[in-house]
């Protein structure tokens, strides 16, 4: 489900933060350390988890970096490691809070300071705070974590051909690259049915769930972003909560209606 994954992380990063385990004003340099040298150089330690949560910390998107796709190429099945992922950081995009750009390092960072800071693996917090409860049994963080069940082949456009091709996808080298910036797997009807509980108030406290959908302009006409969720005015439904997902072979979206009370997921 790529990118829906932020939805999830986002919702676990409000759960520890009622239980006290951590404060959205932390700054990441009290979670953060031991930094590659060119990590430690484009990560500011006095970006807050709410400008990670958001999207405006300002810290630049590992996956723009043509690196990872060319060592894919070489080694589909390498396993990529923090300190491989971090060092594909480049320098910030602008100071923290004065501007908005979406990128994966933020979520990324965020799985490292909620392991740090729980000292638990970030499937198990997954499964024991919002899967397990709202019985996602089909719903894994995938290469962190082993996925009993079989997984849909993957299809994209490869050399511009208008043509699909299968494509295997080594899960070890692509979900490990993503972790929680894109890496978990569910069906349509599960990611539909948590954001109906999410919305429900079933997962969030009332005060936590209005924090996540405080959001932030986006410089994007349409839309704003929350906290691992964005808000988009349509013509049709209104204004609708939603966030999509792409990751090699696959592409997914999941949306709130709430004019409708209605959640849609869909895998394509």
């Amino acid at each position: 489900i790529g990118s829906i994954t932020k939805t999830f992380i986002a919702t676990l990063t409000l759960r520890l933060v009622e239980q006290g385990v951590l404060s959205l004003d932390d700054r990441i340099g009290m979670w953060l350390t031991g930094l590659p040298p060119s990590a430690a150089r484009n990560i500011n330690p006095d970006i807050t988890i709410r400008q990670l949560l958001n999207h405006t910390s300002g810290i630049a998107n590992y996956t723009d970096s043509i690196i990872p796709w060319f060592a894919l190429a070489l080694n589909a099945e390498r396993r990529w490691s923090h300190s491989d992922v971090l060092r594909l950081i480049g320098p910030p995009r602008f100071a923290p809070g004065e501007g908005w750009q979406y990128s994966n390092s933020n979520y990324y960072i965020l799985g490292m300071i909620l392991e740090q800071a729980s000292d638990s693996a970030i499937p198990d917090m997954l499964h024991a705070e919002i899967l397990n409860p709202l019985g996602l049994n089909s719903t894994f963080l995938d290469a962190a974590e082993d996925v009993p069940l079989p997984i849909a082949s993957g299809y994209q456009y490869l050399f511009k051909r208008n043509v699909l091709d299968p494509l295997s996808v080594h899960r070890t080298g692509t979900y490990s690259l993503a972790w929680t910036a894109g890496a978990m797997v569910s069906r349509p009807l599960e990611i539909a049915r948590f954001l109906h509980e999410l919305f429900a108030g079933n997962v969030l406290a009332p005060d936590s769930l209005d924090t996540m959908l405080t959001t932030v302009p986006t410089g994007i006409e349409g839309i704003a972003y929350g906290m691992g969720i964005m808000q988009r005015e349509t013509t049709r439904y209104g204004t609708i909560w939603m966030h999509g997902g792409m990751i090699n072979g696959y592409a997914a979206t999941v949306w709130r209606v709430p004019a409708e009370k209605l959640e849609s997921a869909f895998e394509f």
